[in-house]
């Protein structure tokens, strides 16, 4: 029972790990918005 405890958790931890490698690939990709987009605040 141990045993499998301890996969699981593995498992868990290296989802959770490539998980976060994509969201922070999507968050760094370079966008070009430009300076004359219509709308929001600006």
């Amino acid at each position: 029972m141990k045993r499998a405890l301890t996969i699981t958790m593995a498992v868990a931890m290296i989802g959770s790990l490539m998980f976060m490698g994509f969201a922070g690939t999507a968050a760094a990709q370079d966008v070009d918005i430009g300076l004359d987009a219509s709308g929001g605040d600006g």
